[in-house]
């Protein structure tokens, strides 16, 4: 494994790049939309740091980075399905796996959760 390798349950991923963007989509809504202006194939390996202008009150959040599509949020192996996994203006740095957007960052502060328990 390389610095830029993310093990997500059972697999590996090749990080191929990290790009940041601003999300703008209201507190309850969903479905959270970023476009970067790095156009980029939505491939397993992919990351892409958010900072949320709001925060989020939505249950099961997704997240669509430069229309690809709305991608379920997972959150240490699962779909997020509290609220409040972020707040006003944090970036979290997110990892496509082929199926989910991985947050692969801390979340409000909460220093008890082992990222690599993924």
């Amino acid at each position: 494994a390389t610095i830029r390798d993310i093990k997500i349950g059972d697999s590996t991923y090749d990080v191929k790049a990290t790009n940041y963007e601003i999300c703008e989509t209201f507190v309850n809504t969903k479905a959270k939309v970023a476009r970067l202006e790095w156009k980029f194939p939505l491939e397993p390996g992919v990351r892409v740091a958010i900072k949320f202008k709001n925060a989020n009150t939505a249950a099961s959040p997704t997240l669509n980075v430069n229309s690809s599509g709305a991608k379920t949020i997972y959150c240490k192996g699962a779909a997020i399905t509290a609220t409040n996994y972020w707040s006003a203006g944090q970036i979290i740095d997110f990892v496509y796996d082929g199926t989910y957007w991985h947050m692969i960052s801390d979340i409000k502060g909460d220093a008890s959760i082992n990222w690599n328990s993924f």
